[in-house]
């Protein structure tokens, strides 16, 4: 069973001269960045992360929870790419994506944080009054 909880939150709001999306972020220091990446390296074990959505605008996480993160090692990506898959179902270093109390505005998933691996992630957003999805892209780092 993990032992460590790691607790995010992204902030969105939109731009009124664009209508572009605004991000900040904030989580349990030292862990979490302003730009949203989450570094775990020193933590020597699994951990459980919660991103949780905070917006006045219409918004949840994309469903299912499994498809909600896209991830990939950060490595295989070029500048300026963010990943477009999901984590493979046969993958060791992360599982149990899920929406905590069946509520899309959180989503928890464990992090097994053993590989060494400084991962891409892209979370996709559900505009509700739109019906549009958009995606944010920060980093996991692991141990």
């Amino acid at each position: 069973m993990p032992s460590n909880q790691v607790n995010v939150t992204l902030n969105v709001g939109q731009n009124p001269s664009n209508g572009s999306y605004v991000y900040s972020w904030s989580g349990d220091p030292p862990y979490v960045n302003t730009s949203g990446n989450i570094d775990l390296s020193s933590i020597n074990n699994t951990v459980v992360v919660t991103i949780s959505l905070n917006s006045a605008l219409n918004l949840s996480f994309a469903s299912p929870a499994r498809n909600t993160m896209f991830m990939c090692p950060a490595s295989s990506l070029g500048p300026g790419q963010c990943p477009t898959t999901s984590y493979p179902n046969n993958g060791t270093e992360f599982n149990g994506f899920n929406f905590p109390g069946n509520n899309s505005s959180s989503l928890q998933f464990v992090d097994n944080n053993n590989d060494d691996v400084d991962w891409a992630y892209a979370l996709q957003i559900q505009n509700n009054t739109t019906n549009t999805t958009f995606v944010c892209d920060p980093n996991i780092i692991n141990r």
